[in-house]
């Protein structure tokens, strides 16, 4: 193997491209990496890829409407670095963008329109702007922690008591004395107020509280929730009777009906403590209703969904995203923009990104292969990693030595054009008149298949391209790994569309309302099937237009694109394209003639629109002239948008965990934090590959999440056979809901998961405190005590990590280069399998003892829920058992019962939770978990009686022998096989014996509850 670790990167989108500038970003990375990035067709860029139309005075042509936000901290620090790369090469000396700032122009407002029975209302929302400016490197020089989903929800109830504020004295608000006697008391209690609106108590109640959610009382979430339903029923209600005749009263409506639902769901979700994963299954109406919502179908909320496309299959009647996504990308977007809400692109998206990405990432040595479509990603014998990469060569080079150059200047901006340089290739006259970038291009070329191989070409590859079109490519993946083929399956896409016209009269001149400032209006949630607009006329510099044809404006128009009743697979229907772009034309048309309500835009277009105000330098007459115009249907592969539909987000891939060894990913169609389709989201994933290959970047900005639910780094890792076991299938609600009921109702009281030792000592004593107090029913319970508070020995270092780095010290033995990395990794995986098997098992064990709760309880939640089985079964024996207690004539037999009920509890755990741990985990960390894994029923970590102790290793070299001598293997607690013979024959009879005659039991046990950071009775 040589010494460079070569690098094959599929597809050149923003997330693969981050991962690329990433690596070279480490000093003298050319020692270590060779990279190559491979490239279909002739330009980078992916669904953000735009072109210059040389035949048409250089316009700018995009895929749509493409703005940033200035939440895009991690997005906004690696262009900037890129523009500093390039002015520091001299890359770009003629261009006039010689630093980002250059490249974006702020926006400060949007304005979502809303339909009244009298016409279209439009709704401007200024943001201030701040004299901070997103990306900057000190934030991420000083790692920065981001606020927290509880700060962002005080802004978010700030500002709507401030928007209420403007309006509150045009109707009758809600005063302290309409408060219910129990809330007023409560408030009290909490030294909060009654003074004023609810809204007012409030706000001062949140900035009163607690920043950390995890520690508010039960009291507390009960007032907070209760003064939440007040407002919903008192305010709401009022604002009702006055909001259908004055707008103005109406957008307060909005604010607060949705304000309110949202921190309702958050509290009663526990989406402080829980992540917001923990609303993921809803979709963000159906959430907002199910929180007391009277209008969740309103501007505020239709404007997210319009700006991700979030219709599935493209159809406007079925609006739906993730209750997850669109909270947090709402909390993100309102509460830690910096700068501007909104920055736009000074050129397109192609010649303001992806040119200064290529030039400096060409500049650092990176290597590209254009005209590459990838055919075909195949997998070694054993289906463990890549092994094969094929690809449709597209064109070849006349000078191949002298490399494809892709860019052309414009008033000397480099930008990629919007065909290929033909007179660069071989056949290129042939190819003109072919979309190469098509799916469905009936060019295949005369040139024979590349194929690069594993140990020849490449080492590792990473995957850029989305599901829509990877999954065509990867099948051979889908079929050796089942979480891939889930994901095709359940990570949906969708078509969009888009229509860019240049007009011969401005905004204002067509009637639309002239700004405050010279920003340009961008307006959404607007009528179908162009639902945003944008007056783009700040690109006209960057253009070569002549005076002659007086161009006064800009506008984008954009939209999702309904699916077509059967999407033909890729190169069967290269009519395809033509029949799709028809269909845009068709509902351009019928928008511009009149149906589509164009005249609230611009009321003075002319009813019917008036043609001419199209610029055609070729002079058409009438609706000919929008052929003039550019307007694409984005239906590739690689085009379509990734959705966020609900409760897919489990289904999305780690970057740095794809299942085989040398595989990594990059794009916004990955597990990233946001889980949207937005570059942020990318950016966020390319450098999560980044980190997964080399270990950097070690801080990856990501607000309102805990380290735990960030990825952490994840080296490649040898890839191990999952435990067989069956999927689950989608859940019915009725058991979702009483399992989240239960899980509630355990959970209550414990420290955030982000205080891993905290938190880890928590869960010892909730099984610690069900074996005090029921030691008949569930002896299983006292063993996950002492076993949890081994593991809690483990985890001080994941403290040590967190809090003084000394874990780099102690991973030196890994020798590793990245042994800190991937002993934190390894740790993660511990602390996760052991917080999943508590809130797996814990609620049962909860509502098993319940008043409200038994046996029944159980069966409801566990009904249809697919690999616990085990689980079921092993409470029909404990309650079996517990009958049989009840007279000495079968209390032996009843014990029986509840000890194999024990066991099948224990087996549960073995394979549903602790065998995904050891998978994953690095082969040193297995090593030493093997040799030093033990079982000590004594809480003093030292304190240790032969007879209460076993040790694994130990065990199998004993009395293990004849179990290693038929299995053929040396000890190996990664093996479900030999851990449970060591479990059934060792551990389980020696807490026998302890729960029979240790004198010091319940001392040992106590004190693992003393050693818990919560109150004993927030447990049953």
């Amino acid at each position: 193997m040589p010494d460079k670790r070569r690098i094959a990167i599929l597809g050149g989108g923003i997330g693969a491209l981050t991962a690329a500038f990433e690596i070279t970003n480490l000093k003298d990375w050319q020692d270590s990496f060779d990279i190559t990035v491979y490239q279909m067709g002739w330009r980078l860029g992916g669904k953000g890829a735009s072109g210059r139309n040389r035949r048409v005075a250089n316009r700018i042509e995009e895929h749509g409407l493409h703005v940033w936000m200035g939440f895009y901290e991690n997005a906004f620090h690696v262009i900037r670095q890129l523009y500093d790369d390039c002015a520091a090469r001299k890359l770009t000396p003629d261009s006039p963008f010689q630093n980002w700032q250059q490249a974006f122009i702020r926006q400060d407002f949007g304005t979502n329109m809303e339909k009244t029975p009298a016409g279209w209302v439009p709704w401007t929302i200024h943001f201030p702007p701040n004299d901070q400016l997103p990306g900057e490197a000190a934030l991420f020089d000083r790692k920065e922690p981001p606020p927290t989903a509880w700060d962002a929800l005080t802004i978010v109830i700030e500002w709507i008591v401030r928007e209420f504020a403007a309006v509150e004295d045009r109707f009758a608000g809600s005063g302290p004395s309409l408060l219910p006697e129990w809330l007023r008391s409560a408030l009290h209690s909490l030294a909060v107020e009654a003074e004023g609106t609810a809204l007012h108590m409030l706000a001062r109640l949140v900035k009163s509280l607690d920043p950390d959610p995890a520690r508010h009382s039960e009291e507390t979430r009960n007032t907070l929730i209760g003064l939440l339903e007040h407002i919903a029923g008192t305010i709401v209600r009022d604002l009702e009777e006055f909001a259908e005749r004055d707008a103005t009263l109406r957008r307060a409506l909005y604010l607060v009906d949705s304000g309110i639902a949202m921190a309702r769901g958050m509290i009663v979700d526990e989406v402080f403590t829980r992540g917001f994963d923990a609303i993921d299954r809803y979709d963000l109406m159906e959430w907002l209703k199910n929180n007391g919502c009277r209008h969740p179908d309103n501007p505020f909320v239709r404007a997210g969904y319009d700006a991700l496309f979030a219709y599935r299959n493209g159809d406007p009647r079925q609006p739906e995203i993730s209750a997850a996504t669109a909270v947090l990308g709402m909390l993100r977007m309102m509460c830690t923009y910096r700068g501007s809400m909104f920055w736009r692109m000074a050129a397109g998206m192609g010649d303001t990104i992806f040119a200064p990405a290529y030039l400096a990432l060409k500049a650092r040595g990176v290597k590209f292969e254009f005209f590459h479509r990838v055919a075909n990603v195949a997998l070694n014998a054993d289906k463990s990693l890549v092994d094969t990469v094929t690809f449709d060569v597209q064109a070849e080079q006349k000078d191949p030595g002298r490399g494809y150059d892709p860019l052309i200047f414009v008033k000397g901006l480099p930008c990629w054009p919007d065909e290929p340089d033909y007179d660069q290739l071989k056949d290129g006259d042939r190819i003109k008149g072919h979309n190469i970038e098509s799916d469905y291009t009936a060019w295949r070329g005369q040139l024979p298949p590349r194929t690069i191989r594993r140990g020849v070409d490449f080492d590792d590859v990473l995957l850029g391209i989305p599901p829509a079109a990877s999954r065509w490519i990867c099948t051979e993946l889908a079929g050796a790994r089942p979480e891939w083929a889930a994901m095709f399956e359940n990570v949906a896409t969708v078509q969009t569309q888009a229509v860019q016209l240049w007009l011969h009269e401005t905004s204002a001149d067509l009637g639309y309302p002239p700004p405050s400032s010279d920003q340009k209006p961008a307006v959404t949630a607007f009528v179908e099937p162009f639902d945003t607009w944008a007056d783009m006329t700040h690109l006209l510099p960057a253009e070569s237009w002549e005076p002659a044809d007086n161009v006064q404006s800009i506008a984008y128009l954009c939209n999702a694109l309904e699916d077509s009743p059967a999407i033909p697979p890729p190169f069967t229907d290269p009519a395809f394209p033509a029949s799709q772009l028809s269909r845009v034309r068709s509902m351009a048309l019928d928008f511009l003639s009149g149906k589509g309500d164009v005249q609230a835009l611009w009321p003075k277009c002319g009813l019917p629109f008036r043609w001419d105000l199209l610029v055609d330098r070729g002079a058409g007459a009438g609706e000919a002239r929008l052929d003039s115009q550019f307007l694409r249907a984005n239906i590739d592969g690689t085009e379509r948008y990734t959705l966020s539909l609900k409760g897919t987000s489990k289904f999305r891939l780690d970057p740095g965990k794809s299942g085989f060894t040398n595989l990594f990913l990059a794009g916004d169609w990955t597990y990233n934090v946001l889980n949207a389709g937005c570059v942020e989201a990318a950016v966020i994933s390319g450098r999560l590959a980044s980190r997964a290959i080399c270990g950097k970047p070690d801080y990856i900005y990501g607000a309102f999440h805990s380290k735990e639910e960030i990825p952490p780094p994840s080296p490649a890792l040898p890839t191990r056979p999952p435990v067989s076991k069956p999927v689950a299938p989608p859940q019915s609600n009725a058991g979702e809901q009483v399992r989240a009921h239960w899980t509630h109702r355990v959970m209550r009281g414990m420290p955030p998961k982000v205080q891993v030792g905290a938190h880890c000592r928590a869960i010892a004593a909730k099984y610690a405190m069900f074996f005090q107090q029921h030691p008949e029913i569930y002896p299983w319970a006292g063993i996950a005590a002492f076993a949890v508070h081994r593991i809690g020995m483990a985890l001080t270092l994941y403290e040590f990590e967190i809090f003084e780095g000394t874990v780099t010290k102690i991973a030196e033995d890994y020798d590793h280069p990245h042994g800190a990395e991937v002993l934190f990794n390894d740790l993660n995986h511990l602390r996760l399998a052991n917080n999943e098997f508590f809130e797996d098992v814990g609620w049962t064990l909860e509502a098993y003892v319940a008043p409200d709760g038994g046996i029944e309880a159980i069966k409801r939640g566990l009904e249809g829920y697919a690999g616990h089985e085990n689980l079921l079964e092993a409470f029909l024996k404990i309650d079996e058992g517990r009958k049989l207690l009840s007279s000495p004539a079968t209390r032996a037999q009843g014990e029986a019962a509840i000890w194999a009920g024990s066991l099948l509890i224990e087996y549960h755990g073995q394979v549903y939770s602790a065998q995904k741990f050891y998978d994953s985990v690095d082969h040193r960390f297995d090593l030493f978990m093997t040799v030093f894994t033990a079982m000590n029923f004594e809480a003093a970590s030292f304190g240790i009686e032969r007879w209460k102790f076993t040790a694994f290793d130990l065990y199998m070299w004993t009395l293990g022998i004849p179990k290693l001598i038929r299995t053929l293997s040396l000890p190996d607690l990664r093996s479900l096989d030999q851990r449970w013979y060591w479990i059934v024959n060792r551990v389980f009879p020696i807490w026998k014996r302890v729960v029979e005659r240790d004198p010091a039991l319940k001392r040992n046990i106590a004190a693992i509850v003393r050693a818990a950071e919560f109150p004993r009775a927030a447990t049953a």
